[in-house]
């Protein structure tokens, strides 16, 4: 396989407007040993980095619920049933806006993931596929994929 990085993406903690910590603009792994976690299911990505986080601050996240994408992991927080690790929400979208769900700054680890683009060493790509391949790389290299990074201390 070949593997190319176009972006980091940095990860912030969800959790409900009316949460204890919501106060708090940069908040401790370790301050959420004893929440309640929702998560994606346990063979995802973020799943694993959400687990690392938290083994690497000395606990298990005790996850009391576990969605199939995103909205629903964001869903289940804005109702209050718990925190999240969930990717920081970009300028302008709807997840940046004022609303049920705050994303604060996690200052511990590494609280980001790489978006990456990944092909086969052994087959050939279809035309379509390696033109929006190059199209990514290219746009990635000359700093025109959208920075995911540039909302990195999104607030509430």
């Amino acid at each position: 396989m070949h593997i190319r990085r176009v972006a980091i993406e940095p990860l912030r903690l969800a959790l409900p407007r009316d949460h204890r910590l919501a106060s708090m603009q940069r908040i401790q792994m370790v301050e959420l040993s004893e929440e309640p976690f929702i998560s994606l299911r346990s063979a995802s990505a973020l799943r694993k980095l959400t687990d690392d986080l938290c083994e690497q601050a000395g606990f298990r996240p005790a996850v009391v619920f576990e969605g199939d994408d995103l909205s629903t992991v964001r869903g289940f927080v804005a109702a209050g049933l718990g925190v999240a690790i969930l990717p920081a929400p970009r300028a302008g979208s709807p997840e940046s806006a004022a609303g049920p769900v705050l994303y604060r700054e996690i200052p511990d680890g590494r609280a980001e993931r790489e978006i990456c683009v990944m092909w086969s060493a052994e087959r050939r790509l279809l035309p379509a596929a390696e033109m929006f391949r190059e199209h990514v790389i290219r746009r990635a290299t000359a700093g025109r994929v959208p920075a995911l990074s540039d909302n990195a201390h999104a607030a509430s």
